[in-house]
């Protein structure tokens, strides 16, 4: 099954779960001014054709990245639902702050659009998958497993649930 993988900060996971129940959403940054590839590259990424087709029906898989704890190979420890996303404020934030994990509120550099999941869902240890059993995507098709821990977020075909 097709769907997006993504990293999240550990810190903005501790109460995004919480954030999308009350919300119906919740909102987590792409394409920080401060980044290589900055606004451009998430702004074509999310503007992708299938990302349109799918609002509403395309499983996100989310690792934790940015944790100096983590240990082992990583794994997708939350799933939701791809629910589109929405450019930036001129100002850098989130045109809806209680979509926003508390964490982030407070330390949100100029950020370049948000990308928004529903349904989120913290996976019990049994049902997470490893990176390693993603596949990569090219030209639409399934290529290689995902042998690299992934800096922003990439469709991939996600293994048998």
């Amino acid at each position: 099954m097709l769907a997006l993988l993504a990293p999240v900060p550990r810190l903005h996971l501790s109460d995004a779960v919480g954030i999308c129940a009350s919300a119906g959403n919740v909102a987590f940054g792409s394409g920080w001014v401060s980044e290589a590839s900055s606004g451009a590259w998430s702004f074509e990424f999310f503007s992708q054709e299938i990302f349109e087709q799918e609002v509403g029906h395309l499983p996100v898989f989310i690792y934790a990245s940015h944790d100096p704890t983590s240990v082992g190979p990583r794994r997708a420890e939350y799933r939701g639902i791809y629910n589109g996303f929405m450019p930036a404020l001129s100002n850098g934030k989130h045109q809806l702050p209680a979509e926003r994990p508390k964490i982030a509120l407070d330390s949100d550099t100029s950020g370049g659009l948000f990308w928004r999941v529903k349904s989120l869902v913290q996976l019990p240890r049994t049902s997470q998958s490893l990176l390693k059993n993603f596949r990569t995507m090219r030209a639409g098709k399934p290529h290689l497993p995902v042998t690299h821990i992934p800096r922003r977020p990439e469709l991939v075909l996600a293994p048998d649930s």
